[in-house]
């Protein structure tokens, strides 16, 4: 509740996206939410629905490298330019666990949710840690930097990409090697399994993505691009489609049929470091060097929002109890003039403004539908000076009515049901001021 004594209003700061590059996002496996992780050190927490931001992770002191979330939703896993792996609490955001070890590129949590399995380029070791304490279990030697790993549909084998163009499908979760393959192809960047597992799919620093049917081992070069570093590859969700994001800020569908191209997303100005699909295929996010986050309609490549770096800061005076909007206020007191906002919190957008000449506004308080608002001013027109509550339509902007009130206005607030107001007043007995309560039905309007 806001008081009219208050001096300084609850400041509402929406902090929209990341501020240097988004190098990883990833969706939860139920859709309901994603992660990302950036250059300012930071890992968010974001609601799919709506965009926004739920959570902030601090602990890395250096750059956020990637970031994961386990098959039960219940844990994110992020590695730093720090050298730290950090195991988080998806709910709370709360630090379970971490391990100093490398600066990691790739993470991947095991199906059954036990385990992490981590890669980097400063190191020939594919690492193993136990989750969620975090401790290390095992390691496989490679002989190479590893900057691509992927586990395949069962969980049974992964796939590693490395520096020296060598693909290796390793057992897990013994490590032992099935197979190993010399591609010729350049550093791998990045390797994804189709979704019934039978091929894996790899893209190189020069541009090119090349197929690989994991029961023969044949491999073949099925794309090349203009020569652009393609920085993330994966499958859609149906395996039609063959998605590429590249250091020329693009987004390419490619059919895996003819291995044409049939979709280019372009919205982002930097490089793209990573893409991912919703669980359901209808939704690609997409994070660049331009620090901005996108939410795609994968069917259509239309953008359907935008988290960039700006920050969006707001004095309110009251929250919806929907949680979706907020009032501002502003009084001139020279004019005793009063201009209410409400704000859409979702969007940061303004959704509607109340004018108030002459009257000092000094409380807000949202019915419990969401959907009115009442205010509490101060009249000094002529005709109506005093203290007064009025209840307004926030869509419409419209006054639906007026209550009486001859006492000093202090605060007041709506009752659960949203069938009555309690309003707090100041009397004055032998010039000693007292609070007095007022109830009333919102039912009860001002007779004209």
């Amino acid at each position: 509740m806001i008081k009219q004594s208050d001096k300084a209003d609850v400041k509402l700061v929406v902090q929209s996206g990341h501020k240097k590059a988004v190098n990883s996002v990833v969706f939860a496996p139920d859709g309901s939410f994603f992660v990302t992780g950036s250059n300012d050190k930071t890992v968010k927490i974001w609601d799919s629905a709506s965009c926004l931001c739920k959570r902030t992770l601090h602990g890395h002191s250096d750059l956020v490298l990637t970031a994961v979330v386990s098959p039960d939703g219940k844990l994110i896993a992020s590695g730093g330019k720090d050298r730290n792996l950090i195991i988080w609490d998806a709910l709370t955001g709360e630090k379970i666990a971490e391990s100093y070890q490398w600066s990691f590129h790739s993470l991947l949590f095991s199906p059954d949710n036990k385990y992490i399995l981590a890669a980097s380029d400063e190191t020939t070791e594919i690492t193993v840690f136990e989750a969620p304490s975090g401790k290390l279990t095992a390691s496989f030697d490679t002989g190479d930097g590893i900057p691509a790993i992927s586990f395949s549909p069962d969980g049974k084998t992964f796939v590693s990409g490395s520096h020296n163009s060598v693909l290796t499908f390793w057992e897990f979760p013994d490590g032992k090697i099935k197979k190993s393959i010399k591609t010729n192809c350049g550093r791998i960047t990045a390797a994804s399994y189709s979704p019934d597992g039978s091929n894996v799919i790899y893209a190189n620093e020069k541009g090119e993505i090349s197929i690989c049917r994991v029961e023969t081992g044949e491999c073949s070069k099925i794309i090349k691009t203009k020569g652009q570093v393609i920085y993330s590859v994966l499958y859609s969700s149906d395996g039609r489609f063959i998605i590429a994001a590249d250091k020329k800020k693009n987004i390419t569908f490619w059919d895996t049929s003819s291995y044409k191209q049939v979709k280019k997303l372009t919205g982002h100005t930097g490089a793209v470091f990573s893409v991912c699909l919703s669980p359901d295929g209808k939704y690609l996010l997409s994070g660049s060097t331009d620090a901005s986050v996108i939410k795609w309609d994968s069917e259509t490549g239309d953008i359907l929002k935008t988290i960039d770096s700006n920050t969006f800061k707001l004095s309110f005076k009251a929250l919806s109890h929907d949680g979706y909007k907020a009032a501002s206020l502003n009084y001139d007191s020279k004019k005793h003039n009063s201009e209410v906002k409400i704000w859409d919190i979702r969007t940061c957008k303004c959704i509607r403004t109340f004018n108030f000449k002459q009257h000092q506004i000094f409380d807000i308080v949202f019915a419990t539908d969401s959907k009115t608002v009442l205010m509490g001013d101060l009249s000094f027109e002529t005709a109506s000076k005093g203290y007064s509550v009025s209840l307004w339509d926030i869509e419409t902007g419209s006054k639906i009515m007026d209550f009486c009130e001859d006492d000093s206005f202090e605060n007041m607030v709506v009752t659960p049901d949203g069938k009555q107001i309690f309003e707090a007043v100041r009397v004055y007995e032998n010039n000693t001021p007292e609070l007095k309560i007022n109830i009333r039905d919102q039912c009860c309007p001002k007779k004209q």
